[in-house]
C-alpha cells in the first residue's frame, strides 16, 4: 500500500516538459488505491508525506527541491532521490507526472476541504463530511474497503489463553478475568474464567469487535421448588453472587445490553432480527451429558434460545450500525438459573458498515486457543475445564451456521442482510497444511509463520517485497481443492 502510494505520488525518474506557474509550497491531498495521501511542502525545503488507510498510517520525512519543472524529493533512510515533473493547473490543483506520462492530481488543503463538503457526504459518518485527521480511519463509505488489509495475530493480554487477528494499528483492551466470590457475595459467577475482550480502531471504539462476558442470573419463578427462595430474593437482589433477574427473550437481552453500553444513543432503530436455531442445536449437544444425568432425578433439562440484532443509532453526532448476537441458557426449572453465552458485538459508522464488515468477520472468526493454557486450566478446574474446551471447539460452528443459512437460502435472503457472514472460502495454510475457513471478499490471501494474515485485491502485490512487511516470510494461501 505505502509503496504503491509513493509510486503514484512520485514515480520513477522523469523527463522535462512542464512549466511551473506558482509555488508548490503548501499541503496537498489525493487518494491512491483506497489510501488517503497528504503531502506537505514547507518553505524551508522540508517534506512530509502521511499515508492513511484502514490497515494503518505511515509518515515519511525528507527534503525537496524544485528546479523549473523538476521536483526532487529525498526521503530519510532512502539512498535514491525521487524525481517528478510538476505544474499547477490552477492555484489549488497540483499535477505530477512520471517519465511514462502517468499523471496524478492533488488538491491544496483548503480546496480539498471544500470539495469534501460538497462531494464526500455519502462517505462520511452520519451524512456529515469530515476531514481525515491523523489516526483517523480511511477510507470511508463509497471509497470501498481497503485494497490491502494486514492483520497481526496477537495474544489475549491477561493470560495468553488464545490469539486473535488484530488489524494493524488497532487497539486491544480487556481479556480474561475471574470473579472473586468473597467480593461478589457468592460463587455462582466465580465458577469459570470470563472474557471481556475488545478490538477497536481507536480509543473511542469508532469501529469495534467485542466478546462480552457470560454471567449467571437467578430466576426462581419457573419452579414451585424455589417458591420460598423467590419470596426471600425478589428481582434486584443478589443470591450467592448472582443478580436475581427475570429471564428475558434474546431480543430483550440484547437491547438491554445495548442500552447499558450505549447510554447516549438516540434515534435507535432495530433494522434486522435473526433467530439462530442451529446455535441452539450446538448448545444442546454440548449439554447432552448433563441433561441425561438430570433425567433420572426428575429434573428438567437445560434449554437454549439464540439470536441476533442489528441496530442503527446516533451517538455524538455520528450514525452507527451495531450488531449483537447471544445464546441464552435456561436452567430455571432445575436450578433457578439462566445465563448468556457466546455474546458478541461489533459496530462501525453506518455509512461505512459494509466496508468494515469483511474485516469484522475475519476478526470474529480468528480466535485460536492456546493448548498449553487450556491444558493447565483443565487440570486446575477438573471437569469444568472440559466444558471450556467444548466452548472453544464449538464457537466457530455458530458463525458457520450464519454463513450456511446464507448459502442454503440465498434466494430468500437479501444480499444486504448485515448479520450474515460475508463470502467464505476454505484455504490451505502453506505452513501448517491446515484448512482454514476465511473471508473470500479479497482476491488474494497471504499468511506467515506467526499466523498473521494479509488480504489484498491488488494484482501482483507481494508482501515479501514490502519493507514494512518483509521481516518474515509470507506465503499465499491457496483455496482448498474441491
Amino acid at each position: 500500500m505505502f509503496v504503491l502510494a509513493l509510486f503514484v505520488i512520485f514515480g520513477p525518474a522523469v523527463g522535462d516538459g512542464w512549466t511551473a506557474t506558482a509555488s508548490i509550497v503548501g499541503t496537498w491531498f489525493t487518494t491512491v488505491e483506497q489510501a488517503q495521501v497528504e503531502s506537505k511542502y514547507e518553505e524551508d525545503g522540508t517534506y512530509f508525506c502521511t499515508i492513511r488507510s484502514v490497515g494503518g498510517q505511515k509518515v515519511l520525512k525528507g527534503t525537496y527541491s524544485v528546479t523549473g519543472a523538476s521536483l526532487v524529493v529525498r526521503l530519510e533512510g532512502k539512498d535514491k532521490p525521487i524525481q517528478r515533473t510538476w505544474r499547477l493547473v490552477d492555484p489549488n490543483t497540483l499535477e505530477l507526472a512520471d517519465s511514462a506520462g502517468t499523471r496524478s492530481t492533488l488538491k491544496r488543503q483548503a480546496e480539498a476541504d471544500r470539495s469534501q463538503e460538497t462531494t464526500s457526504a455519502p462517505r462520511s459518518t452520519g451524512g456529515q463530511a469530515q476531514s481525515p485527521a491523523a489516526g483517523s480511519i480511511a477510507p470511508s463509505g463509497s471509497a470501498g474497503k481497503p485494497i490491502t488489509l494486514v492483520l497481526r495475530r496477537e495474544w489475549e493480554p491477561n493470560q495468553r489463553a488464545f490469539t486473535v487477528l488484530v488489524p494493524q494499528g488497532w487497539i486491544v483492551t480487556g481479556g480474561l478475568f475471574s470473579v472473586d466470590p468473597g467480593q461478589a457475595g457468592g460463587a455462582l459467577n466465580a465458577i469459570d474464567t470470563k472474557c471481556d475482550l475488545a478490538i477497536k480502531s481507536d480509543a473511542n471504539g469508532t469501529v469495534i469487535a467485542r466478546w462480552a462476558p457470560s454471567y449467571n442470573f437467578v430466576d426462581f419463578s419457573r419452579s414451585a421448588e424455589f417458591a420460598n427462595l423467590a419470596m426471600l430474593f425478589p428481582a434486584g437482589r443478589y443470591y450467592n453472587g448472582a443478580l436475581v433477574k427475570p429471564m428475558p427473550t434474546v431480543e430483550e437481552y440484547l437491547m438491554e445490553g445495548f442500552r447499558t453500553i450505549r447510554p447516549q444513543a438516540s434515534n435507535v432503530e432495530v433494522v434486522q432480527r435473526m433467530d439462530l436455531p442451529k446455535a441452539v442445536e450446538i448448545c444442546q449437544a454440548m449439554t447432552q451429558q448433563l441433561n441425561a444425568s438430570l433425567q433420572p432425578l426428575g429434573k428438567a433439562p437445560m434449554v437454549f434460545s439464540a439470536g441476533a440484532l442489528v441496530i442503527d443509532y446516533t451517538e455524538a453526532g455520528t450514525r452507527y450500525r451495531e450488531a449483537g448476537v447471544t445464546c441464552l441458557s435456561d436452567w430455571r426449572m432445575a436450578a433457578g438459573l439462566w445465563s448468556n453465552q457466546f455474546t458478541f458485538h461489533m459496530r462501525a459508522p453506518a455509512a461505512e458498515a459494509n466496508d468494515f464488515k469483511p474485516m469484522l468477520d475475519i476478526i470474529r472468526q480468528s480466535m485460536k486457543v492456546n493448548p498449553e493454557w487450556l491444558a493447565a486450566y483443565m487440570r486446575s478446574v477438573g471437569e469444568r475445564g472440559q466444558v471450556v474446551a467444548d466452548v472453544f471447539r464449538h464457537m466457530a460452528k455458530i458463525d458457520r451456521e450464519i454463513f450456511e443459512r446464507r448459502s442454503s437460502a440465498r434466494s430468500a435472503m437479501a444480499e444486504e442482510n448485515y448479520l450474515l457472514l460475508t463470502g467464505q472460502e476454505d484455504y490451505v495454510n502453506p505452513f501448517t497444511k491446515e484448512v482454514e475457513r476465511d473471508s473470500s471478499d479479497y482476491k488474494y490471501r497471504w499468511t506467515n509463520p506467526n499466523g498473521d494474515r494479509l488480504f489484498t485485491n491488488q494484482n501482483g502485490f507481494d508482501p515479501n517485497r514490502e519493507s514494512d512487511l518483509n521481516k518474515i516470510e509470507w506465503k499465499q494461501t491457496p483455496t482448498k481443492p474441491r
